[in-house]
């Protein structure tokens, strides 16, 4: 917007552009200064992910609840639901730790949040889409991953998590 509070310049793009149009919106919101609200659960994946580049497997099971249920719908590099948690863990540390970068995409509550995730093996870049629940302790109890093109359902995810959460009453006016 401009100095007067008007709006100044609206860009429009496609339903089938949505993440080009979220990687403009993020690129705008940095000249703005404005932040996405870092909740429990956006502030815990960043804590993941410093003990994932920090090859620090032990801190990120300690970030973790017992049993953490992960549901990847990735077409390509998917981990299979028989994986547990800490063998996935393992694995990522055991490849050579990646160099982790998060850019927070939208969070519900305190509990629930959406991350781009960008793991730098050594030039060899992944790229996904991280739906992160905890616990009111801030430790991860169940992770979605999807495809960057896939923002439609990482937003279902992550909405059908927060819903479940709500009282009936609540739910019946968020649900579409």
């Amino acid at each position: 917007s401009g100095a007067d509070g008007r709006i100044g310049h609206v860009e429009v793009f496609a339903a089938a552009e949505r993440v080009a149009a979220l990687a403009r919106f993020e690129e705008l919101r940095g000249h703005a200064g404005g932040a996405l609200r870092r909740n429990l659960a956006a502030r815990t994946a960043d804590a993941v992910a410093a003990a994932l580049t920090a090859g620090d497997a032990d801190a990120v099971m300690a970030l973790s609840a017992d049993e953490v249920h992960w549901l990847d719908q990735r077409r390509l590099l998917s981990v299979p639901p028989e994986v547990r948690w800490s063998e996935l863990i393992d694995s990522i540390v055991d490849a050579g730790p990646p160099a982790w970068t998060l850019v927070p995409l939208a969070v519900r509550d305190e509990h629930l949040s959406m991350s781009r995730a960008v793991l730098d093996f050594d030039g060899l870049l992944v790229e996904f889409l991280c739906v992160l629940g905890v616990d009111d302790s801030g430790r991860a109890t169940r992770v979605g991953a999807f495809d960057v093109d896939d923002l439609a359902g990482a937003e279902a995810l992550l909405n059908e998590w927060w819903l479940a959460t709500l009282a009936p009453a609540h739910r019946d006016v968020f649900e579409c």
